[in-house]
């Protein structure tokens, strides 16, 4: 095989919020603000490289309530030519977390911090 470059492209959205190490909790949980993150990050592929693991970029999680969706990480990619679109939508829609939605809450939560994690890999053909 030829050279291999691991490129963080999850950090380009900056460090996010994690709660993978919160339990149960017994009081609702209220956010400061409702949010929403539309974020587009264009990658160059250099010349004779392609993506070993493009899939990766492929996130959807989402959590609704009543078919409202209230909170949600989404990202999706298009490859043209030696370009990565990456588009993602992630967003918060109500301030006041009541417990039966908490736990969808720390999902979406923790989808951003595992897109903060995520590297590609260059391989070179």
């Amino acid at each position: 095989g030829g050279n291999k470059y691991i490129f963080n492209v999850g950090g380009l959205i900056g460090p996010q919020s994690e709660m993978y190490q919160v339990g149960e909790r017994t009081l609702p949980y209220e956010n400061y603000f409702n949010r929403i993150y539309k974020r587009e990050i264009k990658v160059n592929i250099p010349e004779g490289y392609k993506v070993d693991n493009i899939e990766s970029l492929k996130m959807n999680v989402v959590y609704a309530n009543n078919n409202e969706k209230l909170y949600g990480f989404i990202s999706t990619y298009k490859l043209l030519e030696n370009k990565i679109f990456i588009n993602i939508n992630e967003y918060y829609n109500n301030v006041f977390i009541p417990l039966k939605d908490f736990e969808g809450f720390k999902k979406v939560i923790n989808a951003a911090a595992d897109f903060n994690k995520l590297n590609l890999v260059f391989v070179n053909e």
